[in-house]
């Protein structure tokens, strides 16, 4: 939403596909639409949704070649939402004249660790980031105070929900797995809201016991 009300204020037209249309984007006055429309329709397209096996490589070749000339892409999502090999080729041509990304499908070596002295590997990522109009960032998003409240609240409601009915909220359902209760981290304590932070703390002390 935050998004979507920067935009607005740029007087830009919004467009938006969405299984589940939101009402509050509506009230913004978002019109939706099906992909190739968002695709043939839009100057800036950015990227807010989870990753699952019906999106991967939601931007493809053929969603590239259904774009205006020069569209800018943000993702700030997930980066396997992105093919990487043909982001380059899109590049190339000049089909994507800015691409601006927080995430990347192959990021767990790169991202969180200093590669100031290495050489990196990722021959697709050097590519990328050779480009004069390509703009990374280290997943810099999963840092913000609103995610860490965000990951900190849902971990905190699942060890509480836990204690009380012995299930979690957010478990996925595999036959077999057992998932350790996790650790919170004392930088997440510190933004925890009281009444979440006072549950957690009964619940270490009765498992202590």
């Amino acid at each position: 939403m935050a998004m979507l009300r920067i935009l607005k204020g740029f007087g830009m037209r919004l467009l938006a596909f969405d299984p589940y249309p939101s009402a509050a984007a509506l009230e913004l006055g978002v019109e939706y639409v099906d992909l190739p429309t968002l695709f043939s329709e839009s100057d800036v397209i950015s990227l807010h949704c989870p990753l699952t096996p019906e999106n991967y490589h939601l931007l493809n070749e053929a969603a590239f070649d259904q774009m205006k000339n020069g569209v800018m892409i943000v993702n700030t999502s997930r980066g396997a939402l992105i093919d990487s090999q043909a982001a380059i080729e899109a590049l190339k041509n000049q089909k994507i004249g800015s691409l601006g990304m927080d995430v990347y499908e192959n990021e767990r070596d790169l991202f969180f660790e200093d590669k100031s002295n290495d050489v990196i590997q990722d021959d697709v990522f050097r590519r990328l980031s050779a480009c004069h109009n390509v703009l990374f960032t280290g997943h810099q998003a999963f840092l913000t105070a609103e995610a860490l409240t965000s990951i900190s609240q849902t971990t905190l409601q699942n060890l509480i929900s836990q204690q009380q009915s012995g299930k979690r909220r957010n478990l996925p359902e595999r036959t077999g797995l057992i998932l350790p209760l996790p650790c919170i981290p004392g930088e997440l304590i510190q933004i925890i809201p009281k009444d979440l932070s006072s549950s957690i703390l009964k619940i270490v002390l009765n498992q202590k016991q």
